[in-house]
């Protein structure tokens, strides 16, 4: 059986191995490249991450710009629900990148290797592919009639 970890902070949890951030038991929408931001970001609590390690991590060997960046985090604010002027979650810090300031807990649930189980039927066992014995049977008065 194998195991996944889960980064809870607040109300949230993030699933990276589903690319899924929940709220609650509610699934939060997120394009791919904010999702890997936060992801990114939520691994690293309380360190200052700077935009090139972004712009590295998330869009490996692709030249963007910061504005790729700014909009991630916007998306990110937004569907967070924080203000950037009193941030829980983001902080930015001016110039030179940004830090996960929310308190996170990682959680490791069990996963089985099925998603979901087939119903089992109960079946009489197959019937046996070898051929069938030939006695020989020796005739006698009692299960054989004369002619």
């Amino acid at each position: 059986m194998q195991e996944k970890s889960l980064l809870r902070f607040d109300v949230y949890r993030l699933d990276p191995a589903n690319a899924r951030l929940w709220r609650g038991k509610h699934s939060v929408k997120l394009p791919p490249k904010a999702f890997g931001v936060l992801h990114y970001l939520a691994e690293r609590p309380g360190q200052l991450v700077t935009k090139a390690e972004l712009f590295q991590a998330v869009w490996p060997q692709t030249v963007v710009t910061d504005s790729a960046l700014t909009v991630c985090i916007k998306e990110l604010r937004k569907t967070l629900r924080e203000n950037p002027r009193f941030p829980r979650y983001i902080e930015t810090v001016h110039r030179r990148g940004y830090r996960f300031i929310a308190p996170t807990t990682t959680i490791t649930q069990p996963v089985s290797s099925f998603k979901f189980q087939v119903p089992s039927f109960k079946t009489e066992p197959a019937p046996s592919t070898q051929h069938p014995t030939w006695w020989a049977v020796k005739p006698n008065s009692r299960n054989c009639t004369s002619g």
